[in-house]
């Protein structure tokens, strides 16, 4: 018996649907907020100067909800992805990038 040939999978076009994103994102936020407290609330503020203090859960909580806001702002320009593990992964490297430049902006130095 032989099978019968597997259907190719169609290119990938256009960009992930608000409304997916916006599901997708819903998960994602208790997650990353507990993650995001867990590496940071208590941490120096600064390898150079501990008298810069550590931050706070409220600190923590302030830099969770600009790098939420960058976030909704980069979701359009992300890439279609063809599974749901692809876009999961995108949109966690897009979190990244919008927690990073919230640290930045904040006045947190680069290492």
């Amino acid at each position: 018996m032989t099978r019968p040939p597997r259907a190719r999978r169609r290119p990938v076009t256009g960009r992930l649907s608000p409304p997916a994103s916006a599901a997708l994102i819903l998960l994602l936020k208790p997650w990353a907020s507990w993650a995001a407290h867990a590496a940071i609330t208590g941490r120096p503020r600064s390898r150079a100067g501990p008298a810069a203090g550590r931050f706070t859960r409220a600190e923590v909580n302030a830099l969770l909800r600009e790098a939420w806001t960058r976030l909704g702002q980069l979701t359009p320009q992300l890439p279609a992805e063809p599974t749901p593990g692809s876009r999961q992964n995108v949109l966690l490297a897009a979190l990244t990038l919008a927690l990073f430049q919230a640290l930045l902006d904040d006045g947190i130095e680069r290492r």
